[in-house]
């Protein structure tokens, strides 16, 4: 039974639930800035071609920032929801 305890006890993590949703936090917040300024550059008004161009590329460029962010925020919540509960006893040898 030890040798079993030791070899469980490796893989155990311990998710601080306060950090945890301070990154989630500010993944989110990464992904609605993104978005809100791809927005923002939409509005933008330019006859000259370059700059059309620039702003396009920024603005898919954010776009992708803010997909990514939301991504990486939905993984993290379901690999969280997929690990396995631990009730945590003492052990008295």
């Amino acid at each position: 039974m030890k040798q079993s305890t030791e070899k469980s006890a490796s893989h155990v993590v311990t998710v601080d639930s306060h950090t945890l949703s301070v990154v989630n936090n500010y993944i989110q917040g990464i992904s609605t800035e993104c978005q809100n300024l791809a927005m923002v550059l939409s509005t933008i008004k330019t006859d000259d071609p370059i700059s059309k161009g620039v702003i396009a590329v920024v603005r898919k460029a954010l776009l992708n920032k803010s997909e990514k962010a939301t991504k990486l925020h939905v993984d993290m919540q379901e690999q969280l929801s997929s690990l396995t509960k631990l009730e945590v006893s003492s052990y008295a040898s």
